[in-house]
């Protein structure tokens, strides 16, 4: 009963222009992009994101670039002009079409790897984690916004997409079901690796890549009500500052409250 009403919801809820779309589609990725132009109250929550990124990262060398992975309807560009956008899809928003898996990167080329809502999306979290040592400059960042594994988040992303599952459970870090850049994804990947797992990370990735910091997103409030880029937006525009005031209040119970989780990895030789 409780699994119709939430497709009902999600049925009644979802953005027009999004209905009976692919999810690997490059339109969707163009509809996206729209639809986060058009939403305040989403573009808020992008730029707590953006800024607490820049926040964690290390200052780039003249040699050394920044680059974001999986930039898909992001607007990074605007707040971090000298950043390389790109995707895995070919697109001319982006500067460049990368695969996390295989990035077209010389060897201690990129001082910063950003990423929101990708990692959970690659098929190979550990070949991804090895390109990221070889890509990265000394003392280089890779700063990942993935899924929190709260109670309230873990419940939201459980319920909200049909194209992805969140299964803190599953064995191995490898995710046969990916077939395309956005379907099939386990939004518990980071959980996974980074907290279940941390000590098995930690073997594997010894004396090249250190935790350095996971930190809660404050911006659950906006990004929830927002709609996402997927779903309507349900409360209006001048609520911003209040659930921004309300956020910071609330921010004792992050852990509990927080839909996405800052990653932090540091290249440790």
């Amino acid at each position: 009963m409780g699994n119709k009403i939430i497709k009902i919801l999600q049925n009644i809820f979802i953005e027009e222009k999004v209905r009976g779309q692919n999810v690997n589609d490059n339109d969707l990725l163009l509809i996206h992009r729209e639809i986060l132009k058009k939403k305040p109250m989403l573009r808020s929550a992008f730029m707590y994101f953006y800024r607490e990124m820049l926040n964690n990262s290390t200052a780039a060398k003249e040699n050394e670039i920044d680059i974001e992975l999986g930039s898909g309807a992001g607007f990074f560009k605007d707040i971090h002009p000298k950043i390389k956008t790109s995707d895995i899809r070919k697109s001319p928003n982006f500067d460049l079409e990368v695969n996390a898996l295989d990035m077209p990167f010389d060897n201690n080329a990129v001082k910063n790897i950003y990423a929101i809502n990708v990692f959970h999306h690659l098929s190979d979290p550990t070949k991804f984690l090895n390109e990221c040592y070889r890509v990265l400059a000394d003392d280089g960042r890779v700063i990942l916004v993935e899924p929190h594994n709260g109670f309230f988040s873990s419940f939201i992303h459980k319920k909200l997409h049909k194209d992805e599952f969140f299964d803190t459970a599953v064995n191995d870090w490898k995710n046969n079901l990916i077939k395309g850049p956005l379907s099939g994804a386990n939004q518990a990947m980071s959980h996974i690796v980074f907290t279940r797992d941390l000590d098995r990370f930690n073997k594997i990735f010894e004396n090249k890549l250190g935790l350095s910091k996971k930190i809660y997103m404050h911006n659950w409030l906006r990004y929830l009500f927002s709609g996402g880029v997927n779903f309507k937006q349900t409360l209006p525009n001048f609520m911003i500052p209040i659930f921004t005031l309300i956020e910071k209040i609330l921010n004792p119970f992050a852990k509990h409250l927080s839909l996405h989780q800052m990653i932090v990895i540091k290249k440790l030789n």
